[in-house]
């Protein structure tokens, strides 16, 4: 009873590779002639089970190789596992994987046995994928007899050697080559495994080959087929239709937009500013204090002013003892009623000069003139500072009355149109903006805090957007413009710079 081959893929019948022989099966052996019992015919069993025996291994590698082929989680590690495992199966001093990718235009090298990482740009390995690829078939191709890109023999397999014209190819040590064609679910070429020698690979082995080709092609198409939406991707068709939508895009009306540093601020607070000059003795409440009317804010040193009421005083006594003698002497001459009217005047002046000497006085001590939160930098910095009649010591906000000031850089300037808005990006709740909108856009520009020439512009919250602002707060203002293409809005920053440097 004789057992019949393996029939491999593709259609043909190799004998050289029967591992379905009697020794490997376990069958009863057949009956020995008498003849075998010479000699000759002992030497010729011997080299049989010789041949049994190793068929019988190459099929357990075989086994092995394609249980192996299941393991690999990715199409990478499984390019490495055939890379060091194929060679253990048929003879090869190295092997190297290419592959089209997804696009199929052009095969690269994807691993090299012995080599964790492989160097595409190195002479050697882009002399390597040039003649290994030469006269391998695009994907548009289909594997199959007939096709013109197999064997003479309708298999999928090449045996060449490498060309020795070049540099590369006089140094590198194996020239003879086994490649096996790696087909896809849809019967293309998808990659190859190129096996290299220093010795011609034997045609005995093109069995296990088809064999191990088969089970290698299998294996990655169990990976390619998880990525659909990348070979869509990269279909001709569909690059040209994102190409075209990303085209119409640009040209899609958006509001020009700019960015620019913000703050909370109060809302027309009501200024304290120094009545009169002189040197500021005490402040008599810490900054951010609640204040109600006539609360005293801060006191001035009233040691000149004291003196000079003190001295009026004086001055309007005199001014009365003139005028008590003056009207004495005015009933005895006539010289005495003209000194009469001298004094009467000399008095009202001291009067109106001790008025005023008082109310000085009393404009020593500044009160808040209604409620609010007081502002300004802090008492030492006005404790003992002389200042100036009219110059402004503190301000009294309304905390509900608030809005956002805004510095835009004369270099990010854009028309406002009136019903332009904005949106403020607090930095202590960025991703909860406020809606706000512009009050104020001054004409000309002025140095910001930072020392860099801005336009200050002045912002609103909308009905019920500030209740929860805080008079200091910091943030990011974006400016709505009026309407222009997108592709304008992406290039006008590039667009200046260009100008600025070319002047075109």
């Amino acid at each position: 009873m004789s057992a019949e081959p393996i029939r491999f893929p593709f259609g043909k019948r190799r004998p050289e590779f029967s591992v379905m022989r009697d020794v490997a099966l376990n069958q009863p052996a057949q009956p020995v002639r008498r003849a075998h019992e010479e000699s000759g015919c002992d030497e010729q069993v011997h080299s049989n089970r010789v041949r049994d025996d190793h068929s019988a291994g190459l099929a357990e590698k075989l086994l092995a190789f394609e249980a192996g082929l299941r393991r690999p989680s990715d199409l990478k590690e499984l390019c490495y596992y055939v890379t060091n495992e194929l060679s253990g199966i048929l003879p090869a001093r190295q092997v190297i994987v290419q592959g089209t990718g997804i696009t199929g235009r052009r095969y690269r090298i994807e691993v090299i046995s012995s080599l964790a990482i492989p160097d595409r740009e190195a002479p050697l390995a882009r002399w390597l994928n040039r003649v290994l690829a030469d006269g391998l078939p695009a994907n548009s191709e289909m594997l199959q007899p007939g096709a013109g890109i197999t064997t003479p023999e309708g298999l999928p397999l090449r045996y060449f050697r490498l060309p020795a014209t070049e540099s590369e190819g006089k140094a590198y040590g194996y020239p003879y080559v086994l490649q096996l064609l790696l087909a896809g679910r849809d019967g293309k070429v998808r990659g190859a495994v190129s096996l290299l020698s220093d010795r011609p690979h034997d045609p005995a082995n093109e069995a296990l080959a088809l064999r191990a080709a088969d089970a290698v092609s299998h294996a990655a198409n169990t990976f390619a087929a998880a990525r659909p939406i990348s070979t869509l991707l990269c279909r001709r068709p569909f690059r040209w239709l994102v190409a075209g939508a990303l085209a119409a895009a640009l040209f899609v009306p958006v509001p020009l937009t700019v960015l620019a540093g913000a703050k909370v601020v109060a809302y027309r607070p009501e200024t304290v500013s120094a009545p009169l000059s002189g040197v500021i003795r005490t402040v008599h409440l810490p900054p951010n204090s609640e204040v109600k009317a006539g609360d005293l804010l801060f006191s001035y040193d009233k040691t000149e002013l004291q003196n000079r009421a003190d001295l009026t005083v004086q001055n309007i006594a005199v001014a009365e003892a003139r005028l008590h003698r003056a009207n004495q002497d005015a009933f005895g001459s006539g010289e005495g009623r003209r000194e009469l009217a001298i004094a009467r005047a000399e008095l009202d002046l001291a009067l109106a000069e001790g008025a005023a000497a008082s109310r000085r006085l009393a404009l020593a001590d500044v009160r808040a003139k209604g409620p609010g939160v007081l502002l300004f930098s802090d008492i030492e910095d006005w404790t003992g500072r002389p200042v100036d009649t009219g110059e402004r010591v503190m301000r009294i906000a309304d905390p509900a009355r608030v809005a956002f000031s805004i510095d835009l850089e004369t270099s990010d300037t854009i028309i406002l149109s009136d019903e332009a808005s904005a949106k403020i990006f607090l930095d202590a709740n960025p991703l909860s903006p406020v809606a706000a909108e512009i009050e104020r856009r001054p004409y000309e520009p002025e140095l910001s805090e930072t020392g860099i020439l801005s336009f200050a512009i002045r912002a609103l919250p909308q009905a019920g957007a500030g209740d929860h602002l805080r008079i200091g707060q910091r943030g990011t203002a974006q400016l709505y413009g009026s309407q222009v293409p997108l592709w304008f809005l992406l290039f006008r920053k590039p667009l200046a710079f260009l100008r600025q440097k070319t002047g075109w």
